[in-house]
């Protein structure tokens, strides 16, 4: 095995990050492999604006309501799926087997669920190992369930059952996430860490620290929510907007006599503020939920966007140390003084990451 392509579709960061965190654990794994990550969406001239309709899905209530319920009935309609397929989907199958038959990988890694459907008919005249990486924790689409696939890696028991009943044949494997590498912070260390950044932001050591973060939209809405109680309380919040620098400087402007207010832009290091934090306050994004776990820290998370992360919320609600509010964030408050004064329970994740899962896959005859 020398050529690989890990395949995406244009739908938000987290699929992105599943493509890098395999394709490190691959590397890390076998140094001479040729790795190539490719937006199959970006082939077609019909499939381009998914990323922009995905967009509109994440900023408007409506257009979020059109894209669940088209979700939910691709998953009790096989007509209907299929003519979602062939709308959506078909165009991308003819630039889809000219990019294979052009690139000619060992090895085809999916982790979107129309490109699953566009690579799995190639599978059928093209000569390449073809594995799916599911990147939702329960509420799985039926796409994914594609008999083609020579691997389906699913996180959980219960999406794990969900495409069996979709695909009697499907090899399907659990449980496995396509997450990166998360360490495992010691006391000493994590004091380290907290040192040395809170010593940027101007922050005392000692006091309790709130990280909020979802980035973008996700943010503005929870400290909009929060404001009353961020400037009423003695803690220190540290709240992240990704790349949003709109949001970055509106809050800069709005916080800007609060030395316990530090606003975070797009970092590589989240997992150290994670770690680093008292309380987390997030979107439950599925590698979010599995990080804050494996991070051991207590979290309280707001509402889902999309379909597929409702499950997410039924993961999350397994572990001791997290709180659900939806959008009820007047909640936040109190279970924010209720996990500042207990102590965190141990529960440990199950689910295996990226390297577990290429170590899986060179195992494999």
């Amino acid at each position: 095995m020398k050529k690989v392509l890990i395949v995406i579709g244009s739908a938000g960061g987290g699929h992105i990050a599943c493509a890098r965190a395999i394709e490190t654990a691959l590397l890390k794994y076998k140094k001479e492999l040729d790795i190539e990550i490719v937006d199959l969406f970006q082939l077609s001239v019909f499939t381009k604006g998914y990323d922009f309709y995905y967009y509109l899905v994440t900023r408007f209530r409506f257009v979020e309501k059109i894209y669940n319920f088209g979700y939910w009935l691709i998953n009790r309609s096989k007509v209907f799926s299929e003519v979602v397929f062939f709308f959506s989907v078909l165009p991308l199958y003819s630039p889809t087997r000219r990019y294979l038959e052009e690139k000619k990988p060992d090895l085809v890694i999916c982790n979107n669920g129309p490109t699953v459907r566009a690579v799995g008919m190639c599978k059928k005249e093209l000569n390449f190992k073809y594995v799916i990486t599911v990147p939702d924790l329960i509420s799985v689409n039926r796409w994914w369930a594609d008999g083609r696939a020579d691997i389906i890696f699913s996180p959980t028991k219960e999406a794990d059952e969900i495409l069996r009943n979709y695909c009697k044949e499907c090899n399907v494997v659990s449980p496995y996430y396509p997450l990166r590498d998360v360490p495992m912070y010691s006391k000493e260390g994590i004091l380290r860490i907290r040192k040395d950044i809170f010593n940027e932001y101007g922050f005392d050591v000692n006091k309790k620290t709130i990280l909020i973060t979802g980035c973008g939209m996700g943010t503005g809405n929870i400290v909009q929510g929060l404001m009353r109680y961020i400037r009423k309380h003695d803690y220190q919040f540290i709240i992240m907007v990704g790349r949003d620098k709109v949001l970055g400087r509106a809050l800069k402007l709005m916080f800007k006599k609060n030395t316990r207010v530090a606003i975070q832009g797009y970092t590589t290091e989240i997992l150290d503020l994670f770690a680093i934090s008292d309380v987390i306050i997030a979107k439950p994004g599925p590698a979010t939920v599995l990080e804050i776990e494996k991070v051991g820290k207590k979290a309280i998370f707001t509402y889902p966007v999309g379909y597929q992360e409702w499950g997410n919320v039924d993961y999350l609600l397994t572990n001791p140390n997290f709180r659900y509010v939806g959008k009820r964030f007047d909640l936040i408050p109190e279970h924010i003084e209720e996990l500042l004064t207990i102590k965190t329970k141990k529960h440990q994740s199950l689910i295996k990451d990226s390297s577990a899962i290429v170590e899986y896959l060179f195992k494999q005859k």
